[in-house]
């Protein structure tokens, strides 16, 4: 949360990376056995921080908006 405050791009950069990750290895179909628990992990990561992204792309749409 102290992040989030901070500087909100770091966290939805990240979120944003997890998502990009996941879906090359999914369209590649890489994501087999081998790296299921890797897969895991970060499916868990953005379960978890779903709502800090969220938050942190409007805290930066919105300070976007009021720097204009």
């Amino acid at each position: 949360m102290v992040i989030l405050l901070l500087d909100p791009k770091i966290v939805l950069c990240k979120f944003l990376g997890e998502i990009f990750f996941l879906s090359v290895m999914y369209l590649s179909k890489t994501c087999d056995h081998t790296l299921s628990q890797i897969c895991d992990v970060r499916i868990t990561w953005i379960r978890s921080n779903f709502s800090i992204a969220i938050s942190s792309l409007l805290l930066f749409l919105l300070f976007l908006t009021h720097a204009n």
